[in-house]
């Protein structure tokens, strides 16, 4: 296998990666993901880890399904640079879109996705896994990315490295 060199977005691609694995070890998150009922007291665990079924609902690209059979739960990101602060350092930013049918939204929790929002945060917020420095969240709102469905949008920002050092 060949090694993989790291460049300006090696640090995006293996930073939502990293979210993808944290979320489907999460029991609370792939719950919320794969069940339809509306509380999360009576949920029976979902499978989690690299078989569980909510892995096919997490993206790591702004995925908008463009015809859906079923209800579902979606999570997806979306990264990009949005400083370059040296030759050496860029600010990059990542977006989790969290979205659900308006029928799932409610819970006797609260808002699934809201939930959903929460326990991701919970999970990835401050992490100093990739990149230097943490991943701080920078804001969190509300949209509406397709008919009958809703959602959050967080956003986060991480100082990386921007180059091959060979190449600064």
């Amino acid at each position: 296998m060949q090694d993989i060199k790291h460049n300006s977005f090696t640090g995006m691609t293996l930073l939502k990666q990293l979210i993808k694995k944290r979320c489907l070890n999460n029991q609370n998150i792939v719950n919320l993901i794969c069940i339809d009922t509306d509380n999360e007291d009576s949920f029976v665990d979902v499978v989690k880890g690299s078989q569980s079924p909510a892995k096919s609902f997490i993206k790591l690209f702004p995925y908008v399904p463009e015809t859906i059979e079923e209800q579902s739960v979606f999570v997806t990101m979306q990264s990009g640079v949005t400083q370059v602060n040296s030759s050496a350092v860029k600010t990059t930013s990542l977006m989790i879109y969290i979205f659900a049918h308006e029928q799932l939204m409610d819970m006797l929790q609260g808002v699934r996705t809201d939930l959903l929002a929460g326990y991701i945060d919970e999970e990835i917020n401050g992490m100093t896994d990739v990149g230097f420095g943490r991943l701080e969240l920078v804001s969190a709102n509300e949209f509406n990315p397709i008919q009958d469905y809703y959602g959050q949008v967080l956003e986060y920002t991480l100082k990386d490295h921007n180059r091959i050092g060979s190449k600064l």
